[in-house]
């Protein structure tokens, strides 16, 4: 596997600067996808119904990955800029303009989606429809990636319904292919975020939600982009997507034998977010992989009626083609919702 990024590049930087970070950022990059694989290849305590989940999960990943995205040019900021940005809560990726995305490049990964989704399931006729809809021209790639990019969820779940296409399948297509692009891009300005300027619920690098919370050894709360994989601080007590600190509506829900985990609940906005503890043995993975394996506090926060308003890849996958083949007998997890502060 193979990630290609370039550099930041800062004012008056020499190229062996730049040649040496591009080296190392790329170095980083193979070494996360490794382990992404490496996770999802020997996850041991998983809830048994995310067997299947789990070997899709892997073949998705190849699919996605194996050929680098192409290489662009970064932007580049001033120190000034930087802190106007951050102060202003102006997330380094915004506009839309500042994440080009190679067309011939998505195109090929869509395709090969598509070919995955239609060996796992050969007899899907909704799957077949989107895949006729690709071939003969009526679903346009080239205008699903820029709509994914600018996270613009109801464009495309308007394009879909107009051609009677299923919109989990759609939202699929066009967010996981552009998944890659984002990443490599959060990858070359990652260097010049100012985290300590930074006091939003969204992400400082593409402006998108949280996919999951992590609790550190310390106690501090971090949340974990669902486009880009960015994380950053946030406060212990506050709803991670309207951003209330309302005590009163502000509640969790444990699951039984997982100390580490829970679902953080907002009754202002009915929203849901996984948060993984690491004090008691939770995230000990990347936080990407954790979110996989905790598919099981998604269904929890689901049954109790809230919704999670920034779809990761997992969560992407989940609206299109669900869990995989449920073994008997099983049964979302029990939960109690503990008193005290959340």
């Amino acid at each position: 596997m193979h990630l290609l990024v370039k550099p930041l590049l800062y004012k008056g930087e020499g190229t062996s600067t730049i040649r040496k970070e591009g080296r190392l950022m790329e170095a980083e990059a193979n070494r996360k996808l490794a382990r992404r694989l490496a996770a999802l290849e020997s996850a041991g305590r998983r809830p048994a119904v995310l067997a299947d989940l789990l070997k899709f999960f892997g073949d998705l990943v190849r699919c996605l990955y194996a050929v680098s995205p192409p290489e662009t040019s970064a932007p580049i900021w001033s120190d000034e800029e930087l802190r106007a940005r951050a102060g202003g809560g102006f997330p380094l990726l915004r506009p839309i303009e500042d994440m080009p995305i190679n067309g011939l490049w998505y195109r090929d990964r869509a395709k090969e989606l598509l070919d995955l989704l239609c060996r796992r399931s050969p007899d899907d006729g909704e799957l077949r429809r989107v895949t006729e809809a690709v071939l003969t021209g009526r679903l346009d790639l080239d205008s699903l990636g820029p709509l994914a990019a600018a996270r613009d969820r109801e464009a495309l779940t308007s394009l879909a319904q107009q051609e009677g296409l299923p919109v989990g399948l759609v939202h699929l297509l066009a967010g996981a292919c552009v998944r890659p692009l984002v990443e490599a891009r959060a990858l070359q300005v990652g260097p010049a975020l100012r985290l300590d300027l930074w006091h939003e619920t969204y992400c400082p690098v593409c402006g998108d939600g949280p996919a999951v919370a992590e609790i550190d050894k310390e106690g501090r709360r971090h949340l974990l982009c669902a486009s880009c994989g960015t994380s950053w601080p946030s406060y212990r007590v506050q709803c991670a997507f309207c951003g209330t600190q309302d005590h009163d509506q502000l509640h969790y829900f444990t699951v039984e034998d997982d100390p580490g985990a829970r679902v953080d609940c907002c009754r202002t906005c009915k929203s849901y977010l996984k948060s993984l503890d690491r004090r008691e043995g939770g995230a000990t993975e990347e936080l990407w992989v954790a979110d996989l394996a905790t598919v099981h506090l998604d269904l929890v926060g689901q049954r109790e009626g809230y919704q999670h308003p920034a779809p990761s890849l997992v969560g992407l996958v989940l609206a299109a083609v669900g869990v995989g083949p449920v073994p008997e007998p099983w049964t979302p997890p029990s939960l109690s919702l503990p008193e005290g502060e959340a």
